[in-house]
């Protein structure tokens, strides 16, 4: 009964030291709650801390409690082991890629990357407002930086679980003996105190000893900088956790200076890769310009598809016509360097001193150089590229905290930027290949427009530009003087209070658009303006749409339309391209037809032909142009009665609105070898001399002329009276008339320079006989002393 008495004692002891133990951790949990209050209240703490520090209170209270009370209360039950499974209805697994898409395909490849970049804090220069901030930003930082904000009182995301005041679990997780050589025990600088005591080594963990959140890594082709990398497989949830963790660990903050964010998406039904990227440029101003770029492209080119294997095809000749002009154009300059008969053909200089000539070279040059930029992005860049769906870039993606720790010290986030280094490798030497193919079009708009001068209505356009070049160099001297002064204008006046004007440039390119009719935005800005901008404004806009955009852009087009106009009324060719295509095409009808013929002689072999008349080929090449002419003469001579059965109608040449059939042809011919055997001195041959030309290559010659280049006179005379037009048969019969005319006074000229040249030969025989006579005279007056004999002599000589 005693012990009994005794044990009854000491629980009513146990239980009275329980309620004062629990009296006294309310009354501490209450003095600590007015600390609380009074420490906000006085600004010491702000509410967030507060709410932290209450709910710390609350926590310690509460495990008080459960612990006082299972100490008191006896066990009456033994624990249970149950096993049970939960399904969180997560059918991915956790090694393979969640499927992420962007709209209703594109699906996401890998992840979202962030890379951002900070300088340094350096002191201004000294100057008068040195008081009012003294730091400046100064050359890039790598050092670590940011907080932990699963560690930071205050944070949204901050873990009360977490808090250890002894550090053990913190180091546990920011482990220090990871790092093979960690640095403690630094000194300060700003308070010259030791920080970073073991085991806080300074790697990890500020001279506070808490965690950085930030830390550098150095990524090919990008500033120096800290990446942050969004995995594919975060959860909605947990992506909005690591959101919230990168912008409360301060990413951003007074010393960033750029943020730039990269994703890659495919999509499978184009079988297109995209790169996505958004630039975030941190300006001295304090402004933050957004720019984005998305880029497509193809990197499956040549797969076993129709329209792969036709524009492959295409590639093909389209790489050969590149080639093939590109070995014209040196073949050309080869043979400007080229002696013939020891003489240059005018060189290099005079061959370069053409501006077609460099815009063929440039073209092709330009040209060429793209065919190997797309050979370059084909063999490696689209041939090379891979990308796997995921990749391990951390340790973790659900951890309590230490979100970035890198697994394989950083091999995974290297592998990332290394494909979408790859990917953008080839999209940069694919957006150099478009600007190479854009100049060379604009070279072969230009050939084409120098080309079109062939063609008299064709070229009107640049004739009329040609005709204009000197009033419009002055013109746009003029002009584009009054244009930069309101372009300065506008950045000085107005640079500091609207956009459109901030920069010299962006002034440009405002004045630029109100020259087009683009002025809206900025007549309702200007106007808006207040004071004397305002007035300034007003003065501005109006000057500059009546001088620049009424006066001087109509005198442009009067410029342009007076050349216009002035070519045109001096061209007087009137046959269209379509009349003139149709000759060219039945004159090839008639060479391929002619081609068939046995007395066809091609281009090159009548070239040698007239070059051996000449004597401008060499001895072996003459000789195989005469027999080849011999040839042409027998064929020609043999098929004479086929020709008179093929075509009775006779046909003419037209050479320089002049019409000559083909005796006149052969007389021209005739005249010109007598010419050139008489007195070239070139080694020509002549109709009469050693090197005799037959008379029946000159016809031949003659007849395969007016053969394939020939047209009837039926079709002559009917194309002359269609030019002529209504009226046309009367002066047809006028010029007949005229020409009868002329023929009578060419023959009548004829007959006088034939007396002329009998008049000229009996003078010259005269002249002889005079001659003759003075020496006869002279003869006999050397002889002396036989007077009378000389005197017979001379009365023999005059009769």
């Amino acid at each position: 009964m005693a012990v009994a008495n005794r044990q009854l004692a000491a629980i009513q002891s146990l239980s009275e030291k329980q309620a004062s133990a629990l009296a006294d951790l309310d009354a501490a949990t209450n003095d600590r709650l007015n600390a609380i209050s009074v420490a906000t209240q006085q600004g010491v703490i702000n509410l967030y801390q507060a709410l932290a520090v209450w709910k710390m209170a609350r926590r310690d209270k509460a495990l008080s409690n459960k612990i006082t009370k299972l100490a008191a209360s006896p066990c009456t039950y033994e624990p249970q082991s149950i096993e049970f499974s939960v399904n969180n209805s997560n059918n991915v697994e956790t090694n393979t890629a969640r499927e992420r898409t962007l709209g209703l395909n594109n699906r996401v490849l890998a992840g979202l990357m962030l890379h951002t970049w900070r300088t340094q804090d350096v002191k201004c220069p000294e100057t008068r407002f040195s008081k009012v901030e003294s730091c400046c930003s100064g050359p890039i930082d790598i050092s670590p930086y940011g907080l932990d904000a699963v560690f930071k009182l205050g944070s949204p995301i901050f873990n009360p679980d977490l808090y250890d005041p002894d550090g053990k679990m913190l180091t546990s997780i920011y482990n220090c003996s990871e790092i093979s050589q960690p640095t403690f025990n630094i000194i300060e600088a700003a308070t010259t105190l030791t920080v970073n005591a073991p085991p806080y080594c300074a790697e990890l963990y500020n001279p506070r000893n808490i965690p950085y959140a930030f830390w550098h890594l150095p990524l090919s082709g990008l500033p120096a900088g800290f990446p942050v990398f969004f995995d594919i497989n975060l959860s909605h949830e947990a992506a909005a956790t690591w959101l919230q963790w990168v912008q409360e660990g301060l990413l951003v903050d007074d010393r960033t200076r750029g943020l730039a964010a990269h994703l890659i998406s495919y999509n499978a039904d184009l079988k297109v890769f995209a790169a996505i990227q958004v630039d975030f440029d941190f300006q001295q101003g304090g402004s933050i310009k957004v720019s984005h770029r998305i880029y497509t492209l193809s990197l499956e080119l040549y797969d076993a598809t129709p329209a792969n294997l036709a524009r492959y095809a295409f590639e093909v000749l389209l790489a050969g016509c590149i080639v093939m002009l590109m070995v014209l154009q040196l073949k050309d300059i080869g043979a400007s360097v080229l002696t013939q008969k020891g003489q240059r053909r005018g060189g290099l200089k005079a061959y370069f001193s053409s501006g077609s000539v460099w815009l063929k070279l440039v073209n092709n040059v330009l040209l060429l150089a793209g065919m190997g930029l797309w050979w370059t992005f084909v063999n490696q860049h689209a041939k090379q590229f891979s990308m796997n769906l995921r990749y391990p870039v951390y340790t973790d993606l659900q951890p309590q905290a230490y979100f970035l720790h890198l697994a394989n010290d950083g091999t995974g986030l290297r592998d990332v930027w290394s494909a979408i280094s790859q990917l953008e490798a080839g999209i940069s030497v694919l957006n150099w290949y478009y600007a190479l193919n854009g100049i060379s079009i604009l070279l072969l708009i230009a050939r084409l427009l120098r080309a079109m001068d062939f063609q008299p209505r064709l070229g009107v356009v640049t004739r009329a530009l040609k005709l204009a070049a000197p009033d419009l160099m002055h013109f746009f001297l003029v002009a584009g003087s009054v244009f930069i002064c309101y372009c300065m204008m506008g950045f000085l006046i107005f640079g500091n209070s609207l956009p459109w004007f901030a920069t010299f440039g962006s002034s440009i390119n405002t004045c630029f658009e109100m020259l087009l009719g683009e002025f809206a935005d900025v007549n309702a800005a200007l106007r808006d303006l207040g004071g004397l901008q305002s007035v300034a404004g007003a003065l501005f806009f109006w000057s500059f749409e009546l001088l620049v955009f009424l006066i001087l852009l109509n005198f442009l087009l009067a410029i342009i339309v007076d050349a216009f106009n002035e070519v045109k009324g001096s061209t007087k060719e009137q046959t269209g391209i379509h009349v003139e295509l149709a000759r060219l095409l039945l004159d090839k009808w008639h060479w391929l037809v002619g081609t068939w013929s046995r007395r066809y002689i091609g281009a090159r072999k009548l070239d040698a032909i007239m070059q051996g008349w000449a004597g401008i080929l060499e001895d072996e090449e003459a000789q195989e142009a005469a027999e080849t002419a011999a040839t042409a003469a027998a064929a020609a001579s043999k098929h004479k009665g086929d020709d008179s059965d093929e075509e009775d109608e006779p046909k003419v040449l037209q050479v320089l609105g002049e019409t000559v059939d083909e005796a006149a042809l052969t007389q021209i011919l005739v005249a010109v070898l007598q010419d050139g055997g008489n007195g070239s001195g070139k080694g020509g041959k002549g109709i009469k001399g050693d090197n005799e030309v037959d008379p029946g290559e000159v016809e031949a010659a003659a007849h395969f002329i007016i053969k394939r280049f020939g047209k009837s006179t039926r079709k002559v005379a009917e194309q002359a009276l269609k030019e002529l037009g209504p009226g046309g048969r009367e002066l047809e019969e006028e010029r007949d008339k005229l020409a009868a005319a002329l023929e009578r006074l060419a023959e009548v000229q004829r007959e006088l320079a034939e007396a002329q040249r009998n008049l000229m030969a009996g003078q010259k025989q005269l002249g002889q006989q005079q001659s003759h006579l003075v020496g006869l005279i002279t003869q006999h007056a050397a002889v002396g002393g036989n007077g009378g004999e000389a005197a017979d002599d001379v009365n023999d000589s005059e009769a």
